[in-house]
């Protein structure tokens, strides 16, 4: 469906084998997990799940204004 591509979400960051930064793709917005989720590497990769999940994404012109 046109209108509806999110973009995919890409991990930017990683304390040893756990993400702890991602972005996603298509409107460059920033997703940080919780430092209480960093000693679990499920939670973290749920949280940004979550976080991306939930976002709507704003043209990059928009989200720097």
């Amino acid at each position: 469906m046109p209108g509806t591509d999110k973009g995919r979400l890409r991990v930017t960051k990683w304390i040893g084998t756990v993400p702890a930064v991602a972005v996603c793709t298509k409107c460059q917005r920033d997703f940080r997990v919780p430092i209480t989720m960093l000693n679990r590497t499920l939670d973290a990769q749920a949280n940004l799940k979550m976080q991306f999940a939930r976002h709507k994404c704003a043209t990059v012109s928009e989200a720097a204004a």
